[in-house]
């Protein structure tokens, strides 16, 4: 996958050495043309507004390993590294492997410890740890939402783009591997994360809900859960409550806007297949509970949706846990 801001897009000010050429360049970065990638490297600014967040940092990760040559990306930068499917807030600076004892901050990286030692892999022309590591360090300091997206992902049989070396899909046995044999920071919270990983998951705003949902202490759902009526099938569902019959489902624009999913149905007759999906369902008894980003965004708006169809859950999350940023 071509990154939204190649390494070519970047202007090193090191690089500038014709007279003038750093002045012009200040002169664009203060006419708002420019902005700053980090210390000494700019990007022109549509490049830079029109990118997500994690497609940001990667354009920092590959300034940063362009300025410091033999860098090694940890943690949660590891995993935007790896370009697992992201939700959640990025780091504010990409976070650098140190070895034992090594743990400092700079303006422009974090030095995290590395207390056991690996292989590091190319991914994108910056060196990574090895995805079962990123993944199992991503849960040990971040969001439950945000490490479910990308462990979900790896662990799913979804096949992966020539590019993907080998390495990039990992079975729960790695990540429990990592998980012993690592530091002991965390553990708690990567083991949870790891006992509710699910490849069966179909996207990252599916991970990112039930992330949600079990810190709402949500009864666990079903995943992918196949119904049928007389007619014969009807669909299968994102998440499935049957004692309570209750189906939910994830609502991303996706489904409606990008024509690879759409088939050849334009997204008013996707809307027409949803509606009439969704009767048949109700025939069989169940009650259908829909919500998307926004619900991610403001629990409270999940926490309404879930109880009014019959749903028990707490009445909140720590605000550590909300996915603002995305």
């Amino acid at each position: 996958m071509d990154p939204v801001i190649p390494l070519e897009a970047l202007q090193f000010v090191r690089d500038l050495r014709i007279p003038g050429e750093r002045a012009a360049l200040y002169r664009d970065v203060a006419a708002n043309r420019y902005v700053q990638v980090t210390r000494g490297v700019f990007v022109a600014s549509p490049l830079w507004e029109g990118a997500r967040p994690e497609e940001r940092h990667r354009a920092m990760m590959a300034a940063l390993a362009e300025l410091r040559p033999g860098t090694v990306f940890t943690g949660l930068s590891a995993a935007i590294g790896w370009q697992r499917p992201f939700v959640g807030v990025t780091p504010s600076v990409p976070l650098v492997a140190g070895g034992p004892g090594a743990s400092h901050s700079t303006k422009t990286f974090r030095v995290l410890e590395s207390s056991t030692p690996f292989e590091p892999i190319d991914v994108g022309g910056y060196a990574v740890t090895p995805l079962p590591r990123a993944l199992v360090d991503t849960a040990r300091r971040g969001r439950l939402s945000t490490a479910l997206a990308a462990m979900d992902h790896a662990l799913s049989d979804v096949d992966r783009a020539e590019a993907w070396p080998r390495s990039a899909r990992v079975s729960p046995s790695e990540l429990l591997d990592v998980l012993a044999n690592g530091s002991p920071v965390g553990r708690a919270r990567a083991a949870r994360a790891i006992s509710l990983a699910d490849g069966a998951s179909g996207s990252a705003g599916e991970s990112a809900s039930r992330g949600l949902m079990h810190l709402l202490a949500v009864p666990p759902p079903v995943l992918q859960q196949a119904h049928v009526d007389d007619e014969g099938l009807i669909g299968v569902t994102d998440y499935c409550w049957p004692d309570l019959r209750v189906v939910g489902e994830f609502d991303g624009l996706g489904k409606y806007l990008d024509e690879r999913l759409r088939g050849d149905r334009t997204a008013g007759e996707v809307v027409v297949a949803e509606k009439l999906r969704e009767d048949r369902l109700r025939a069989l008894g169940f009650t259908v509970v829909r919500w998307g980003w926004a619900e991610l965004m403001q629990p409270a708006l999940l926490i309404r949706k879930l109880r009014r169809a019959g749903i028990p859950t707490r009445s909140s999350i720590p605000a550590s846990e909300f996915l603002v940023g995305r």
